[in-house]
């Protein structure tokens, strides 16, 4: 059981060091200005909305929701379990990632909480500075955990702050990425980032 629970964890360390390399090059091919493309405007998704998945959340504002149903211009994007792609509609080169892992527990969730603490992985992107580590309630009613790692990383000049919420729900991990410059982040973290987590509801 226990190696079952280190096995699930460590896939929870690698994908969120996966994630915030893809977001550190810039995410899915491309920075702000997600609602429009070459090949036109995509129909803009107002909600995300799973059975299967258990969660329904909208789009926060100021934001472009993409799906690998209706990925825009961002349909190489939706691989490894990438199920959302939001952007920033006003072009800061905001962004989260949303992914998911088939299965998780509750004990995953609090090993890679001790990892974040320790040894984080994203400590090996450039300029990597832990901001902060622990664990957070989300959702609606406010009554979901999860573990929450904040850190800033550098791609050539430019610092990028990095918000990662990490939780399990009906067996599955779920990981959001919220990235924007360093300069940014705290007006985007306020407008859309945090009424994203305050929104998600749990079925």
């Amino acid at each position: 059981m226990r190696n079952t629970s280190a096995r699930s964890a460590a896939v929870l360390v690698v994908m969120l060091l996966s994630v915030a390399l893809s977001a550190q090059r810039g995410g899915g091919g491309g920075r702000g200005g997600g609602a429009g493309s070459p090949d036109g405007p995509p129909t803009l998704l107002t909600e995300y909305d799973s059975n299967e998945y258990g969660v329904k959340f909208p789009a926060p504002p100021h934001m472009s929701m993409f799906t690998p149903e209706q990925p825009g211009k961002f349909r190489r994007f939706f691989t490894e379990g990438r199920i959302v792609y939001l952007v920033d509609l006003m072009g800061t080169s905001a962004a989260v990632t949303v992914r998911y892992l088939p299965s998780a527990t509750e004990a995953d969730l609090r090993a890679l909480q001790s990892t974040l603490e320790s040894n984080p992985p994203q400590a090996k992107l450039p300029g990597y500075r832990k901001i902060s580590v622990g664990v957070i309630k989300i959702g609606v009613h406010g009554d979901k955990d999860a573990v929450e790692h904040v850190y800033n990383s550098k791609d050539k000049d430019v610092t990028t702050t990095t918000r990662q919420v990490v939780f399990v729900h009906k067996g599955k991990g779920f990981t959001f990425t919220c990235t924007a410059p360093e300069k940014d982040y705290a007006a985007v973290d306020k407008k859309s980032f945090q009424p994203l987590f305050a929104s998600i509801q749990f079925k």
